[in-house]
């Protein structure tokens, strides 16, 4: 054998072309799978990753003035009267 020359065996190059089809194979998925694919409903708030979470919140409003009061109610009927003490 000469040195810097070395043969690799049948079960190194099955491994190595395993490890890039599981690397091809996520990344291929990653790319096929569209929102349009997705049911409504089905995506849990778990599922999503804090990052996003936090960009879909956006930043806080000013809060509004509050509004006039409304019209009173009609009064309602005189309770039973109570006890003598």
């Amino acid at each position: 054998m000469r040195p810097g020359r070395l043969k690799p065996s049948p079960a190194m190059v099955v491994a190595i072309i395993a490890v890039l089809l599981s690397g091809v194979g996520s990344a291929t998925a990653a790319s096929l799978i569209t929102s349009a694919q997705i049911k409504n409903g089905t995506i849990q708030l778990i599922d999503i990753s804090s990052k996003a979470k936090k960009a879909l919140r956006g930043q806080r409003g000013l809060r509004g003035f509050q509004g006039p009061a409304g019209p009173a109610g009609p009064a309602g009927a005189t309770g039973p009267a109570g006890a003598t003490g």
